[in-house]
C-alpha cells in the first residue's frame, strides 16, 4: 500500500538537435518500511505549431519549466506553455482544491502578487481577463481626433501650410508641441480611411 509519492525536479535537459526539452524527476514512493527511488522523464516537444500560435497570441508562458503541478507533469492535455491554462489552474487549485495561495503560486511558477493580479483579472473579465493585454501604445495620445480636425481645418483654409507651420499652429492653439512627421502621419492615415 502506497503512503505517498514525492516528485522532485532534478534537472531540465535540452537537446537542440531534436528540439526537445525533457524534465527529469526523482520520484520517491514511500511504503511502510522503505522508500523506492525511480527516475521519470517528461518530454516536451517544441517543434509543433502550438508554441508558435501561443507566442503570436501573447499567451506563451516563458516559465513553463517552472510549473510543478502534477496535472501538467502527468496529463498530456495540460500544457505548461499555455499561460492562460496555467493561470486558470492555479486559481482553480486555490478556490476548489483549498490550496494556500503561496503553495499554488509556487507550484505554478508564479509569485503571490501574480496570483492576486490573475484573480482580479478573472473576476473582472472572465477567462478573457487572463489573456495578457497587448503591450505598447494603444493609439494616438497627443493628437486626439479634435486636434486632427483642427489641423485639417487649418489646411483647408490655407493649403500652402507646411508640416512645420502646422506644428506652430498647434502650439498656438493648445500649447502642444509635436514633431512634424507625427502630424504628417496622422493626417495621411486619416485621408486613407476616407
Amino acid at each position: 500500500m502506497r503512503i505517498s509519492t514525492i516528485y522532485s525536479r532534478l534537472m531540465v535537459a535540452h537537446w537542440p538537435i531534436y528540439n526537445l526539452y525533457c524534465i527529469i524527476y526523482l520520484v520517491i514512493d514511500s511504503y511502510k518500511d522503505n522508500n523506492i527511488f525511480t527516475i521519470q522523464t517528461k518530454a516536451m516537444s517544441k517543434s509543433d505549431g502550438k508554441d508558435k500560435a501561443l507566442r503570436q497570441s501573447g499567451t506563451f508562458n516563458p516559465h513553463a519549466l517552472a510549473v510543478k503541478d502534477l496535472l501538467f507533469l502527468e496529463v498530456a492535455f495540460f500544457d505548461a506553455a499555455d499561460l492562460v491554462q496555467v493561470k486558470y489552474e492555479m486559481l482553480r487549485r486555490v478556490k476548489h482544491d483549498a490550496w494556500s495561495i503561496s503553495r499554488a503560486a509556487d507550484c505554478f511558477g508564479f509569485s503571490r502578487p501574480t496570483y492576486y493580479a490573475a484573480r482580479r483579472a478573472l473576476d473582472a473579465g472572465g477567462l478573457w481577463g487572463l489573456v495578457p493585454e497587448r503591450r505598447g501604445p494603444r493609439g494616438a495620445f497627443k493628437l486626439t481626433a479634435d486636434l486632427v480636425e483642427f489641423l485639417e481645418g487649418r489646411l483647408a483654409e490655407d493649403p500652402h501650410l507646411t508640416w512645420v507651420d502646422l506644428v506652430g499652429e498647434l502650439d498656438k492653439h493648445v500649447g502642444l508641441r509635436v514633431h512634424p512627421r507625427t502630424i504628417k502621419r496622422r493626417l495621411e492615415a486619416r485621408q486613407k480611411k476616407r
